[in-house]
């Protein structure tokens, strides 16, 4: 615990305070997780190839299957709760705030101990211990994305993301008055078509050019009156 999940998970938390707390673009609650997961990946990234100068290719499939899942997967709770640490921030809640900084850290440590536990561990009892304990925390890590996924806000409901929405729906972002990115207005407009969006239809002929147009083809049931 202490040789390998505080210093790691440590160094992640850092990290994500150093470059993410203060960025501008944490205004919604879900980026903390977005945040550490790439920080996750990244420590992974590097420690795999690490390990592979050090003990050679052969360690890479393992590291591929468990170091990667894991990092990213302890690095969920800790964006989860760092998530809900900014949004305290934002209320004015600097004891909640802590509470969630210090879960950020904590669970993270101890489910990296756990995992790291049982397999340096190497026992059988240890490895049906490991076993099961990935397959039931992967599934509570996916269960928790797609509710916070789900249930995502605005930090400060005063934020907005107009180029962020743009680039991704296609439409402006107007200020408003959010409850749960909901306005809580019914007449009021959400969203705007941008200006800059425009559709030309143009007609399609068979027609070479200079060629006359008056030309017609026969239409069924359209009496012609052939010169």
């Amino acid at each position: 615990f202490i040789g390998v999940a505080c210093v790691e998970e440590g160094t992640k938390f850092v990290m994500l305070m150093l470059g993410a707390w203060r960025n501008k673009n944490f205004d919604y609650k879900f980026d903390g997780v977005v945040y550490s997961v790439f920080v996750g990946l990244g420590f992974a990234a590097i420690e795999n190839i690490l390990y592979v100068f050090q003990f050679g290719l052969s360690v890479a499939p393992s590291r591929a299957l468990l170091s990667i899942p894991g990092h990213m997967s302890f690095a969920v709770f800790m964006g989860l709760y760092l998530g809900k640490a900014k949004v305290c921030e934002a209320a004015g809640n600097m004891k909640g705030k802590k509470q969630n900084l210090l879960k950020a850290y904590f669970f993270p440590v101890l489910f990296h101990g756990i995992y790291d536990s049982c397999l340096m561990i190497g026992t059988t009892p240890a490895l049906l211990i490991f076993i099961v304990f990935v397959i039931a925390f992967y599934i509570v890590v996916f269960k928790k994305i797609k509710f916070e996924a789900a249930t995502d806000c605005l930090i400060n409901p005063q934020q907005s993301r107009g180029f962020f929405n743009y680039m991704v729906t296609g439409a402006v972002v107007r200020g408003g008055n959010y409850n749960d990115n909901i306005p809580n207005d019914p007449n009021y407009t959400s969203y705007e078509k941008p200006d800059d969006i425009k559709v030309e239809h143009r007609y399609v002929s068979n027609e070479m050019p200079g060629q006359n147009m008056n030309n017609t083809q026969n239409i069924p049931g359209q009496n012609m009156n052939n010169a």
